[in-house]
């Protein structure tokens, strides 16, 4: 149980999902901004893709694994640690 009477994996998923809200919303932000919009030119076809299907659901995709990440995670950051090979299963 966890340090207020729940379990852990509650306490995590929980955790987990506000992450997933909070970077959501910081992508969202970030892509409104007018000098990052200007810098989305340079984007490829594909990453393109990805950033406006996120600007109009406004979520992330259900498929965040390594293997989608490289283009849809480089498209938002300049600099990202790398992941570990397991996937994110929702």
């Amino acid at each position: 149980m966890g340090a207020i009477g729940r379990p852990a994996t509650t306490a995590i998923d929980e955790d987990l999902d506000r992450i997933e809200e909070e970077w959501t919303g910081t992508l969202l932000d970030n892509l409104a901004n007018p000098t990052v919009k200007k810098s989305t030119e340079a984007l490829t076809a594909k990453q393109k893709k990805k950033a406006q299907s996120l600007l109009e659901k406004k979520a992330l995709p259900a498929d965040v694994s390594p293997g989608t990440r490289p283009s849809c995670g480089q498209s938002f950051t300049t600099r990202s640690p790398p992941m570990s090979s397991s996937k994110i299963v929702r």
